[in-house]
């Protein structure tokens, strides 16, 4: 359980990118600053809820629940994210 923060961190970023919306633009809309939001990127700490919060409003996202099934564009960057994290056995090689 200690580690599902890096899927939301994940989830943001690609966000982020699929929307162009820089590390800067996010420190000024979120006035967090940009190696706070570039370390919870790149997965280095856990940011607390509000501040995830912030960063989730600076991309305009909505919280709600989904099933992994969905073909929604935000459920494939949550999926994607997911994939990074190594998080969906079913999609790992079979050795």
């Amino acid at each position: 359980m200690e580690e599902h923060w890096k899927v939301f961190a994940r989830l943001l970023k690609h966000t982020a990118e699929s929307k162009n919306i820089s590390i800067a633009g996010l420190a000024r809309d979120t006035e967090m600053s940009r190696s706070t939001i570039n370390r919870f990127f790149n997965l280095e700490f856990c940011l607390r809820f509000d501040y995830v919060l912030r960063i989730m409003k600076a991309l305009e996202l909505n919280i709600f629940i989904e099933t992994r099934d969905s073909d929604t564009e935000l459920n494939k960057l949550f999926e994607k994210a997911m994939d990074d994290l190594g998080r969906r056995p079913d999609n790992l090689p079979k050795n």
